[in-house]
């Protein structure tokens, strides 16, 4: 099994969470412009 660094899957996370809040923000920006 593959263990990840606790820093990796932090880093990992926070990937993920970048990204989701970037496509939020285009959403947004999106509606916005409807």
């Amino acid at each position: 099994e593959v263990i990840m660094a606790p820093d990796a899957a932090a880093a990992c996370n926070f990937g993920i969470f970048y990204i989701h809040n970037i496509v939020i923000i285009i959403g947004l920006l999106y509606l916005a412009k409807l």
